[in-house]
């Protein structure tokens, strides 16, 4: 079948360069090209009304600059590196961010407007609501345009992390393959919102949000779970290359060199490698084995029951990092009503909506590995509170180490 699409398209075009023929004046040639163009732009992907934000006009003529308010400065320790609150539009953070660390940045985390019917979304100053028709494309321009500085400013191992519902769940994603690259994607995280019932008046509980995943460049970004604790092993012998888990000795491959019998010198039991099966060493290897202790021969000769034991040692083991589940935030310390009880500790009264708890700030940045990272978030909000929070309670994990944080708040 052919592309209808395509046809239709080549068709028009066709009838544009002969009406060019036909008009060759200058005004006419110019309409026609912009019919042109507008016929030949990419037809898959996102499409949208692009909408001008008073904040454009305003950066034509003007250039932003950085002024340090000195009576609103808080230091908690004067010797200690210090972290970034920029007031203002963010747009203008942003361009400003652009020239001082372009490329610099590891790790961004967002949490912009849901752009939900109630209005929360505020647009030139105008809440926007699902009475308004183009309540998408004002909410696709307004964050394509700090989307596009956000990837600049990221470092090539650099990961952004974007907390969305399913308002503008599938927008977004759309987005951000375009501007970030489909193949940059790396996952979707569902986070539990909350725990209560309730209903969605059409019978449903929703209970999540997402938080959406891309890198800078996948090849390069690398994130890292905690740490393993290596459950099940132990040192029973005090062997000095620590502790220790009993592996299998044997391999699907291997020759003549690697299929020979061993006999326990305690118990005088002789093992050779299950059937069809070879040992995982040489002869050589195993004597090696045998005198740094890593081969371990039974006091006690036991039905089914090899007479040595190979140690398989937690400190040679590749995955010092456990891998990191999807479902990482489906716990209730990540829910909504952590945060605001964190806040009403601060707040008697906290009208904030919807906010996040520092435990999922805390985790988010903990992935990854770097331990002097430069963090930035520039729809912090009242996660000034919650981020600044989430500092204190982070331990570096290199000694003399800590994140660098860029907040941004209007």
């Amino acid at each position: 079948m052919g592309n209808l699409s395509q046809i239709r398209r080549a068709e028009m075009l066709e009838y544009l360069n002969h009406l060019k023929e036909i008009h060759t004046d200058d005004e006419s040639r110019i309409a026609l090209s912009k019919i042109e163009t507008a016929l030949t732009e990419k037809k898959y992907g996102l499409v949208w009304e692009e909408h001008e934000e008073e904040v454009d006009r305003q950066l034509i003529h003007n250039i932003p600059v950085f002024r340090e308010i000195e009576d609103k400065k808080i230091v908690a320790d004067e010797n200690a590196d210090f972290n970034f609150l920029l007031e203002g539009d963010n747009l203008h953070s942003l361009k400003l961010l652009e020239k001082t660390h372009k490329g610099k940045v590891d790790v961004i985390y967002i949490d912009p407007p849901y752009n939900t019917k109630n209005k929360e979304f505020i647009y030139n100053d105008t809440k926007i609501g699902e009475d308004d028709g183009y309540r998408h494309s004002k909410w696709l321009s307004f964050m394509a345009e700090r989307l596009k500085i956000a990837k600049d400013l990221l470092s090539d191992e650099g990961v952004i992390f974007i907390s969305i519902d399913d308002n503008e769940q599938a927008q977004l994603k759309l987005l951000c393959d375009e501007i970030f690259g489909e193949s940059n994607h790396i996952t979707s995280f569902v986070r539990k919102t909350k725990s209560m019932t309730g209903d969605d008046g059409n019978g449903l509980n929703i209970q999540h949000d997402y938080i959406q995943i891309y890198a800078k460049d996948k090849l390069q970004m690398k994130l890292r779970g905690e740490k393993n604790e290596f459950k099940g092993y132990s040192n029973p012998d005090n062997d000095p290359n620590g502790t220790w888990i009993s592996g299998d000795p044997s391999a699907r491959s291997g020759g003549e060199s690697t299929y020979f019998p061993i006999e326990n010198p305690i118990t005088g039991q002789i093992d050779y490698p299950p059937s069809g099966r070879y040992w995982a060493f040489s002869k050589d290897t195993f004597n090696r084995y045998v005198s740094n202790g890593r081969i371990k021969f039974r006091e006690k000769k036991r039905k089914n029951q090899r007479g040595f034991i190979f140690k398989r040692y937690a400190k040679y083991n590749i995955n010092q990092y456990m891998t990191i589940p999807s479902l990482v935030f489906n716990d209730n310390i990540y829910m909504n009503s952590v945060a605001t009880t964190e806040l009403k500790i601060i707040f008697k009264n906290s009208k904030f909506d919807y906010p996040k708890p520092k435990s999922l700030v805390k985790k988010l940045t903990s992935l990854f590995p770097n331990s002097n990272s430069i963090i930035i978030d520039f729809f912090a909000g009242e996660r000034v509170i919650i981020v600044m929070g989430a500092v204190n309670v982070m331990k570096p994990r290199v000694s003399g180490t800590l994140n660098k944080y860029i907040l941004c708040i209007a």
